[in-house]
């Protein structure tokens, strides 16, 4: 950059100020697509109050036959999506140990009693319930996968920087 300015020419301002343009572009194109406030579809709307009647907060947003709306249920940060025939594709939720299921809970207190459950985060689909547990300890934070059944698994442990 200050090489260009050095210089002084008109080719290099040009070029700097088409890099500058070009990043702000790719920048504008790749954004999340704004907040709507309820998709136009019959079909997405209806299913969205059939499944999730305790939704507080709803913000839409909607891109590629594909609507996706964020939410509190009970406490609970939501996140649905739903295709374009009102079919709901994944759940995501995310929330702390308290409203894992027991079985879990019990296998992450036996396997990892030395942990404390930072985070979890539930992906519901059509091949089952997931769980996404992130636990930590003072060195380390531990990502841990488990199903609906209770099998866990650790994905990764990394030093903690945070510390």
């Amino acid at each position: 950059i200050f090489y260009l300015f050095k210089q002084n020419t008109m080719k290099h301002v040009f070029i700097f100020s088409a890099l500058v343009i070009f990043s702000l572009a790719s920048y504008a194109i790749n954004k999340t697509p704004a907040p709507v406030l309820e998709p136009n579809n019959k079909k997405v709307v209806q299913t969205f109050h059939e499944v999730f009647q305790h939704a507080e907060n709803v913000v839409w947003a909607h891109s590629h036959q594909l609507y996706e709306a964020s939410f509190t249920s009970d406490a609970v940060r939501v996140t649905a999506l739903l295709d374009k025939n009102g079919n709901l594709i994944r759940t995501l939720k995310y929330y702390k140990e308290d409203d894992l299921p027991s079985n879990i809970l019990f296998q992450i207190k036996k396997q990892y009693h030395t942990q404390q459950v930072w985070g979890v985060t539930e992906v519901s689909e059509e091949s089952g319930i997931y769980y996404f547990i992130i636990l930590r300890d003072d060195a380390h934070w531990y990502h841990l996968k488990a199903d609906g059944q209770g099998e866990i698994e650790l994905q990764s442990k990394a030093e903690r920087g945070d510390i």
